[in-house]
């Protein structure tokens, strides 16, 4: 038994004031294509591989991985037990991961190349529990090269998923240690070793109310010194009979030396993509609207402040703008809205971010905007 999909997906965006002003302006069009295998031999056998293709051809030179990535090896993998209930499981090779709700591994399906990993995962089901060993690394991905990790970047330990251990809710228990050097990507001198002891709650409060907690303690070594570090994600949503619609707000905070791993980063500090998530804390309410089951409209709002003024903001992609002076770092008002018809998909956006005093202080003070409009064919 085998089967054969794909993907075909435009996307057109306009970015201002990339990086508060530092670079500019991105305008680009953003090509992928996608064709996947899985084949079935056995029952308990499964073989997938992914072929992808993206291309940024209007984007500032030179072109980061992300953006564009000619054709290479986006999955390939085998699996055995894949549809086991019960009983132990492997996966090994070249895979997309998920975990939880993508706060610690997750893939951006947003960013052009997306993300994938080189992993072996050894995992024991049963009908109430889901415990998964697992060595993942990161694969970086070379526009001029074969795609591949860099194993001085690698995440290991185990992912514990308690489905049934709450009535209607879920419990999730974890312990992963991310070591990194500096040619897998640690700015600095030294490396960083670091455990991350984290829980993921989901409680139904009543018929339409529910909370998420998750908090993420961290110990272990950065740069020269010691690292002790914390970070949570709390989230309250309410189901509203108005369109389907859900309403929620999500706060965060990461301390000064906070590891925020591999997250699907995409909305949690807003639509933008301005910040990391280390030192800062964040609120940020939410409203989906959906119309029908193929259509919704989400409106965002985000306010970001510096957990310790006397430490770095950091940027999108970890690295530090420096110190200056004040706590906020600012606010951004989003709107987009995704439509599935079919086999097609379509959706735009748009998001205004306001710079605050900590933003304003180090950089030109710039205020970031980002909008963009998508289509896509799958099969």
């Amino acid at each position: 038994m085998f089967h054969f999909s794909g993907e075909s997906r435009v996307w057109a965006e306009r970015r201002g004031g990339v990086i508060f002003g530092r670079e500019r302006n991105i305008e680009t069009a953003l090509l992928r294509q996608r064709l996947s295998l899985d084949v079935r031999p056995a029952r308990w056998l499964k073989l997938s591989a992914m072929m992808q293709d993206t291309r940024a051809p209007h984007y500032q030179r030179p072109r980061p991985g992300t953006a564009q990535d000619p054709v290479d090896l986006h999955e390939g993998y085998v699996e055995f037990n894949p549809d086991a209930k019960t009983g132990w499981g492997l996966v090994v090779g070249r895979k997309r991961l998920s975990l939880g709700d993508q706060h610690v591994i997750g893939v951006p399906e947003w960013v052009n190349s997306g993300r994938t990993y080189d992993l072996a995962q050894f995992d024991y089901r049963s009908p109430s529990m889901r415990l998964r060993w697992m060595l993942v690394s990161q694969v970086k991905f070379q526009p001029a090269g074969f795609n591949k990790p860099v194993l001085g970047d690698r995440l290991y330990g185990f992912y514990y998923e308690l489905p049934k251990a709450i009535d209607g809710g879920a419990l999730d228990v974890y312990v992963l240690r991310h070591d990194q050097n500096a040619p897998g990507g640690f700015v600095g001198p030294g490396r960083l070793a670091s455990t991350s002891l984290g829980t993921r709650t989901q409680v139904p409060l009543s018929a339409k109310w529910r909370v998420t907690l998750e908090p993420i303690a961290q110990f272990g070594e950065r740069g020269l010194g010691r690292q002790r570090a914390f970070g949570s994600i709390v989230n309250l949503a309410r189901k509203v009979d108005w369109q389907n619609a859900t309403a929620s707000v999500e706060y965060k905070f990461a301390s000064p030396d906070f590891d925020q791993m591999y997250p699907a980063h995409h909305d949690r500090l807003g639509h933008a993509d301005m910040i990391f998530m280390r030192n800062i804390h964040s609120v940020q309410p939410k409203f989906r609207w959906l119309w029908g089951k193929h259509s919704r409209l989400t409106a965002m709002y985000t306010a970001n402040w510096l957990m310790d003024t006397s430490k770095p903001l950091y940027g999108f992609t970890g690295a530090s703008l420096g110190l200056g002076r004040g706590s906020f770092i600012g606010q951004e008002f989003a709107m987009f809205t995704v439509h599935n018809l079919g086999h097609w998909t379509f959706g735009l956006g748009y998001a205004y971010w306001k710079n605050g005093e900590a933003v304003k202080s180090r950089l030109p003070g710039n205020d970031p905007t980002y909008a963009y409009i998508h289509t896509a064919f799958s099969f």
